[in-house]
């Protein structure tokens, strides 16, 4: 007769976040048994200490020896394992592809304490049963009467704290009532929501033809084999109300949605859009929130108690059942991409591949759309639709070229042509923005006696001014100095301010412009939580001129901005990057859509000292379509995305010898196992030292990605990888955006 015991798990497979590519198999006790199932975190022992891992499958039977496996000690989830089946599936993916450990993976998925739990509050509020008049003739004081009088008229429970400063009474009171059984306490959880999530209801209005075709083409999808849609329409075309109506139509179908953006700056404005809409079933994932706002988003979701997710890059691991459509905004956006840190993974495609699992739609909008994902709507992996108009009166902002070669010094960073137009708008009460993609007031210090340059010394760059704090700040790893009064090479006293971030702008600006009302938008201005936000509140409400960084480039759609000025168009092309081109046009053109979105018509002004450059030509008439024919040409010809796939290894150490010994004896290693792999010789990293590590870059590049991966499997290549020697690592950074 079959033991019945012999079908119960008895093993668990279980992702620790250390970096290794394997999970580790422990013994469920029968005791646990029950609530053991995949996607639980358990505790377990790990060598001598005790970790948390998440137990992502089980088993009848294993190969190991009894005697070498241990014991899961407890089972941390109660009622929810807290990772989904198709979260733990898109996340043995991302850990798989990207080569990273599983456990590192998770840990970026679910980033929370484990003594993270909701947050209970005691709510105060008057006994059941026993009548208001009852409670006021037991009350022996006026302040007893105050506080039930305000019960009373505001028949709600209320927390201690909050009921003491709306009576003006002390907690001691309210404490001895309680006592005296003349108030109730009870315990409730509270939800710490975002405070995006406000906004008045709205209708979904008329779609133009272009709008309903794209429409069709999604709702086509999810009828069929749910193949990505690739939405590319210019800027102001009204892609957010085809992912709205495209939601409406899953959320119907009883199925959920996930929407993706690039910037934290964009989640609160489009957040509330889809509030508007839908209510309170829409969620809002982000790293600026805070940590318990949003343990408890992530927590409502994973219940089921929100259908749909709006979020920035790691909001593709919301824990989401029953997903019908995944929207990719700004697809092309390399803010996407997570380079600096495990994983290392691309959100969008991390996105594509999650729609696909789980037989969701994928739909990928811009106004200028990612060459690979062009390429693969031209092979037809992809379905494209486009919105080639603005779907009201307006039309798109007329643009101005201005050559900034041989203008006088008064001009070398606002033109005349650009400060007139910025004191047009101010007159007309007209709203301006500035786009320059540097922080700071100078971007380095030198001694103009001995030329020294004030360098991070942690880093192999310059640290940047800025004044308002008068410190000196390496914006990679952050050390600081105090503003120096002489050169530290030679006690000079002459140190000059070179190059020019916002903050310099603004100061330009607020001399030029007397009485302009100016805000800055960049990393040191939005720092503090709600700071992207409150940054807009107070553009949207008043302010003449907003300067900023690439925060400002996509996504604000503010009525009353007529100008834009673009005061470095070329500042992006000067990089070692085969990049660089494309990423420049659709900057520009993304930030020159920020104007005439209103009734009135907009003007781009745009300054440029390579006038001539086709990205910058091309990019004045928004013509995608030429940048596109020219850049795949080029990356045809010289073998790079998407014609190849390329993974950039990067060894880092703290001695500069052994890191370039380390770079060389992988060299040597990757050309002799190399199989359909071009492996490029090691270089000295761009940015060759960062936070005391140099780093030493090996490329490698294949036409698919099966050649690469397979050479990386290479037991004695894997090994160097994963174990190069002491104070040693090697970065595997597949389909890199950055080669800095």
């Amino acid at each position: 007769m079959r033991d019945p015991s012999s079908d119960t798990p008895h093993y668990a497979e279980v992702a620790i976040d250390v970096p290794l590519r394997q999970t580790f198999t422990y013994r469920i006790p029968k005791n646990l048994a029950e609530r053991a199932v995949p996607g639980c975190r358990v505790s377990i022992p790990f060598g001598p200490r005790k970790t948390v891992g998440v137990l992502v499958a089980t088993s009848t039977a294993t190969n190991l020896t009894s005697g070498t496996i241990k014991t899961i000690q407890a089972v941390l989830d109660e009622d929810l394992p807290t990772f989904t089946p198709e979260l733990i599936k898109i996340v043995r993916w991302i850990a798989d592809y990207y080569r990273c450990g599983i456990g590192e993976v998770i840990a970026a998925a679910y980033p929370f304490p484990v003594s993270m739990h909701s947050k209970n509050i005691r709510l105060i509020g008057l006994p059941i049963g026993i009548g208001i008049e009852t409670l006021i003739e037991k009350a022996t004081s006026k302040q007893q009467k105050a506080v039930l009088e305000f019960l009373k008229q505001n028949d709600a429970d209320i927390g201690t704290r909050h009921l003491a400063s709306a009576t003006g009474v002390s907690e001691s009171v309210i404490r001895g009532m309680i006592r005296r059984e003349l108030l109730t306490v009870s315990e409730t959880t509270k939800i710490r929501r975002p405070n995006a999530l406000h906004a008045e209801a709205d209708q979904a209005p008329a779609l133009t033809a272009e709008q309903e075709q794209a429409l069709n083409t999604i709702v086509h999808s999810m009828n069929n084999k749910g193949v990505p849609v690739l939405l590319e329409g210019i800027t102001g075309s009204g892609k957010t109300e085809v992912y709205l109506q495209a939601i409406r139509e899953v959320l119907d179908r009883g199925k959920r949605a996930l929407v993706l953006l690039p910037e934290i700056s964009l989640t609160p404005q489009t957040a509330r859009r889809f509030v508007a809409r839908f209510g309170d079933v829409v969620a809002v994932l982000h790293s600026g929130l805070s940590v318990g706002e949003r343990f408890d988003e992530w927590w409502a979701v994973r219940r089921g108690e929100r259908s749909v997710v709006v979020g920035a890059r790691s909001a593709v691991f919301a824990p989401l059942s029953d997903l019908g459509l995944v929207v990719v905004d700004e697809e092309h956006d390399h803010s996407y991409k997570q380079s600096d840190a495990v994983p290392r993974y691309h959100a969008r495609d991390a996105a594509i591949v999650l729609a696909r699992q789980v037989g969701a739609v994928a739909v990928l909008g811009s106004a200028t759309p990612s060459l690979e994902s062009a390429y693969n709507a031209e092979r037809g992996k992809y379905d494209c639709t486009y919105l080639r108009s603005r779907p009201t009166s307006q039309h798109l902002p007329t643009v101005r070229l201005v050559d900034m070669r041989h203008r006088p010094k008064d001009e070398q960073i606002i033109s005349i042509e650009l400060r007139t137009a910025l004191e047009e708008r101010l007159a007309n009460k007209q709203q301006s923005i500035l786009f320059l993609n540097r922080r700071g007031f100078a971007t380095s210090m030198g001694c103009n006696e001995c030329g020294h340059v004030l360098r991070c010394p942690n880093c192999s760059v310059s640290m940047v001014y800025h004044r308002r704090d008068r410190q000196l700040i390496c914006h990679h790893c952050e050390h600081s100095e105090p503003e120096p009064s002489v050169c530290p090479e030679c006690n000079a006293r002459f140190i000059r301010q070179q190059g020019w971030g916002t903050e310099r702008i603004v100061e330009m600006l607020q001399e030029d412009l007397p009485g302009a009302h100016i805000v800055r938008m960049d990393r040191d201005t939005t720092q503090r939580k709600d700071g992207h936000q409150l940054v807009l509140d107070e553009f949207r409400s008043g302010a003449d001129t907003l300067v900023g960084t690439q925060m400002v480039t996509k996504g604000l759609d503010i009525p009353n901005v007529t100008l834009v000025g673009i005061l470095n168009a070329d500042g992006s092309l000067n990089v070692a990057d085969f990049r660089a081109s494309e990423r420049t046009f659709a900057q520009l053109v993304q930030v020159a859509g920020r104007a005439g979105r209103g009734t009135e018509a907009g003007e781009v002004i745009v300054q440029t000292w390579c006038p001539d450059h086709y990205a910058i030509q091309l990019a004045l008439k928004q013509d995608y379509r030429s940048l596109y024919d020219r850049e795949i040409r080029l990356r045809r010809n010289f073998s790079f995305p998407p014609f190849t796939r390329l993974i950039l290894l990067r060894a880092e150490g703290e001695n500069e010898v052994r890191v370039k010994d380390l770079a060389w004896q992988l060299y040597r290693l990757l050309s002799e196992r190399a199989k359909g792999v071009t492996v490029l010789p090691p270089l000295e990293a761009p940015l060759y030292r960062i936070r005391n590590m140099y780093r030493w870059h090996i490329a490698l590049r294949a036409r698919g990605h099966k050649s690469l991966a397979q050479l990386l499997d290479d037991s004695d290549v894997d090994a160097l990888l994963t174990r190069p020697g002491h104070k040693l690592r090697v970065a595997v950074d597949v389909d890199p955006t950055d080669t800095l």
